[in-house]
Protein backbone atom coordinates (compact mmCIF):
# COMPACT_ATOMS: atom_id res chain seq x y z
CA UNK A 1 0.00 0.00 0.00
CA UNK A 2 1.29 3.65 -0.84
CA UNK A 3 2.35 5.43 2.10
CA UNK A 4 2.88 8.40 0.55
CA UNK A 5 0.10 10.61 1.40
CA UNK A 6 -1.32 13.33 -1.71
CA UNK A 7 0.25 16.23 0.64
CA UNK A 8 3.74 14.81 0.43
CA UNK A 9 2.50 13.99 -4.01
CA UNK A 10 1.13 17.75 -3.70
CA UNK A 11 4.65 19.11 -2.02
CA UNK A 12 6.98 17.33 -5.29
CA UNK A 13 4.81 18.85 -7.75
CA UNK A 14 5.44 22.24 -6.68
CA UNK A 15 8.99 21.90 -5.94
CA UNK A 16 9.46 20.51 -9.49
CA UNK A 17 7.14 23.14 -11.37
CA UNK A 18 8.78 26.02 -8.91
CA UNK A 19 12.46 24.59 -9.43
CA UNK A 20 11.81 23.58 -13.28
CA UNK A 21 9.90 26.40 -14.59
CA UNK A 22 9.65 29.09 -11.91
CA UNK A 23 5.84 28.45 -11.89
CA UNK A 24 3.19 28.23 -8.70
CA UNK A 25 1.33 24.99 -8.80
CA UNK A 26 -1.86 25.83 -7.20
CA UNK A 27 -4.05 22.02 -5.96
CA UNK A 28 -7.55 22.37 -6.90
CA UNK A 29 -10.49 20.94 -7.48
CA UNK A 30 -10.52 18.69 -10.96
CA UNK A 31 -12.12 21.00 -13.31
CA UNK A 32 -16.04 20.62 -14.54
CA UNK A 33 -15.38 19.66 -18.20
CA UNK A 34 -12.93 17.09 -19.52
CA UNK A 35 -10.47 19.03 -22.18
CA UNK A 36 -10.88 17.66 -25.53
CA UNK A 37 -7.35 16.96 -25.99
CA UNK A 38 -4.59 15.74 -23.45
CA UNK A 39 -0.86 14.99 -23.45
CA UNK A 40 0.10 12.31 -21.06
CA UNK A 41 3.40 11.24 -20.00
CA UNK A 42 4.34 8.34 -17.13
CA UNK A 43 6.85 6.46 -15.11
CA UNK A 44 6.58 3.15 -14.15
CA UNK A 45 8.23 2.41 -10.68
CA UNK A 46 9.14 -1.19 -9.78
CA UNK A 47 10.28 -2.91 -6.57
CA UNK A 48 9.05 -2.72 -2.94
CA UNK A 49 5.95 -0.71 -4.43
CA UNK A 50 4.66 -1.42 -7.81
CA UNK A 51 3.04 1.44 -9.94
CA UNK A 52 3.02 4.47 -12.36
CA UNK A 53 3.20 8.13 -12.20
CA UNK A 54 0.76 9.65 -14.79
CA UNK A 55 1.03 13.30 -15.43
CA UNK A 56 -1.56 14.99 -18.16
CA UNK A 57 -2.43 18.40 -19.02
CA UNK A 58 -3.27 20.31 -22.34
CA UNK A 59 -1.70 20.58 -25.41
CA UNK A 60 -1.64 24.47 -24.62
CA UNK A 61 0.13 24.01 -21.40
CA UNK A 62 2.68 21.12 -22.57
CA UNK A 63 4.21 23.92 -24.96
CA UNK A 64 4.27 26.65 -22.53
CA UNK A 65 6.27 24.14 -20.68
CA UNK A 66 8.52 22.76 -23.70
CA UNK A 67 8.98 26.66 -24.63
CA UNK A 68 9.85 27.83 -20.61
CA UNK A 69 12.34 24.47 -20.42
CA UNK A 70 14.06 25.02 -24.14
CA UNK A 71 14.45 28.79 -23.82
CA UNK A 72 12.00 28.66 -26.98
CA UNK A 73 8.84 31.20 -28.05
CA UNK A 74 5.60 29.00 -27.88
CA UNK A 75 5.64 29.55 -31.84
CA UNK A 76 9.43 27.57 -32.13
CA UNK A 77 8.43 24.29 -29.87
CA UNK A 78 8.32 21.64 -31.77
CA UNK A 79 6.36 18.04 -30.95
CA UNK A 80 9.92 16.81 -29.88
CA UNK A 81 10.31 19.43 -27.93
CA UNK A 82 7.17 18.45 -26.10
CA UNK A 83 7.55 14.89 -25.58
CA UNK A 84 10.94 15.67 -24.09
CA UNK A 85 9.42 17.79 -21.23
CA UNK A 86 6.30 15.64 -20.65
CA UNK A 87 8.49 12.71 -20.01
CA UNK A 88 10.82 14.88 -18.09
CA UNK A 89 8.42 16.13 -15.87
CA UNK A 90 6.87 12.36 -15.02
CA UNK A 91 10.78 11.89 -14.51
CA UNK A 92 11.36 14.34 -12.51
CA UNK A 93 7.69 13.74 -10.69
CA UNK A 94 7.94 10.28 -10.66
CA UNK A 95 12.02 10.24 -9.31
CA UNK A 96 10.74 12.53 -5.98
CA UNK A 97 8.19 9.99 -4.96
CA UNK A 98 10.54 6.87 -5.35
CA UNK A 99 12.99 8.60 -3.09
CA UNK A 100 10.21 8.07 -0.62
CA UNK A 101 9.43 4.70 -0.71
CA UNK A 102 11.47 2.32 0.83
CA UNK A 103 13.91 0.73 -1.50
CA UNK A 104 14.50 -1.25 -3.80
CA UNK A 105 12.56 0.97 -6.46
CA UNK A 106 13.43 1.69 -9.62
CA UNK A 107 12.28 4.08 -12.74
CA UNK A 108 11.22 3.13 -15.99
CA UNK A 109 12.18 5.11 -18.84
CA UNK A 110 9.18 7.94 -19.57
CA UNK A 111 6.51 6.78 -21.90
CA UNK A 112 4.69 10.12 -23.80
CA UNK A 113 0.67 9.85 -25.15
CA UNK A 114 -0.70 12.54 -26.96
CA UNK A 115 -4.21 12.40 -28.77
CA UNK A 116 -8.09 12.52 -28.66
CA UNK A 117 -10.57 10.27 -26.74
CA UNK A 118 -7.66 7.85 -25.03
CA UNK A 119 -6.80 5.97 -21.96
CA UNK A 120 -3.61 5.38 -19.89
CA UNK A 121 -3.90 2.07 -18.56
CA UNK A 122 -1.40 0.31 -15.83
CA UNK A 123 -2.35 -3.14 -16.23
CA UNK A 124 -3.17 -4.67 -12.63
CA UNK A 125 -3.09 -1.50 -10.65
CA UNK A 126 -5.45 0.85 -9.27
CA UNK A 127 -5.76 4.65 -9.18
CA UNK A 128 -4.43 5.59 -5.63
CA UNK A 129 -3.80 9.68 -6.07
CA UNK A 130 -5.62 11.71 -8.33
CA UNK A 131 -4.33 15.24 -7.53
CA UNK A 132 -5.08 18.22 -9.83
CA UNK A 133 -2.95 21.52 -9.95
CA UNK A 134 -3.98 25.33 -11.83
CA UNK A 135 -0.20 26.05 -13.90
CA UNK A 136 0.07 29.45 -15.14
CA UNK A 137 -3.65 29.56 -16.78
CA UNK A 138 -3.65 25.91 -17.14
CA UNK A 139 -4.69 22.35 -16.11
CA UNK A 140 -2.08 19.59 -14.59
CA UNK A 141 -2.80 16.35 -13.59
CA UNK A 142 -0.88 13.50 -11.64
CA UNK A 143 -2.04 10.64 -11.37
CA UNK A 144 -0.42 7.72 -9.38
CA UNK A 145 -1.54 3.93 -9.89
CA UNK A 146 -0.92 1.09 -7.45
CA UNK A 147 -0.02 -2.70 -9.06
CA UNK A 148 -2.29 -5.29 -7.15
CA UNK A 149 -5.66 -5.82 -6.88
CA UNK A 150 -8.42 -3.45 -6.72
CA UNK A 151 -9.19 -2.20 -3.22
CA UNK A 152 -6.18 -3.97 -2.20
CA UNK A 153 -2.49 -3.46 -1.31
CA UNK A 154 -0.33 -4.35 -3.96
CA UNK A 155 1.90 -6.93 -2.18
CA UNK A 156 5.39 -6.34 -1.18
CA UNK A 157 8.48 -8.05 -2.76
CA UNK A 158 11.19 -9.01 -0.46
CA UNK A 159 13.83 -6.75 -0.19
Amino acid sequence: MLDVSSEDIASIVHAVFQANFELWAEQTAPPGDAPQSISSSLVGIAGNWDGAVIVGCTPAVATGLAATMFGLRRDEVQRDHIEDTLGELANMIGGNLKALLAPPCTLSLPTVVEGRDYRVRVPGAAIVRDLHFDIAGGHVRVLVAERGSVGEPSPRKAA
